[in-house]
């Protein structure tokens, strides 16, 4: 017999109610514009050099003239 590891496979919502990954803060609300946003949170932890989320996530079509600028198919 072989032996091996073996866990069962949860849903999304299993996941996010696990109480391990509220203790390890593994999903954080982040503020929009609009509202606030559940985000994955840092998954390494260090005790000196702690991560942080520094910035919101863009809104839809928030970068896209930049973008279309960097390529040449919009003008500033």
């Amino acid at each position: 017999m072989i032996a091996g590891c073996v866990s069962p496979v949860h849903t999304f919502n299993e996941v996010i109610a696990s109480p391990q990954v509220s203790a390890r803060q593994m999903l954080q609300n982040i503020p929009q514009q609009t509202n606030s946003v559940q985000h994955p949170g840092i998954p390494i932890k260090l005790s000196e050099t702690p991560g942080t989320i520094r910035s919101q996530a863009p809104e839809h079509g928030e970068h896209t003239k930049q973008i279309l600028c960097q390529f040449g198919v919009k003008k500033k």
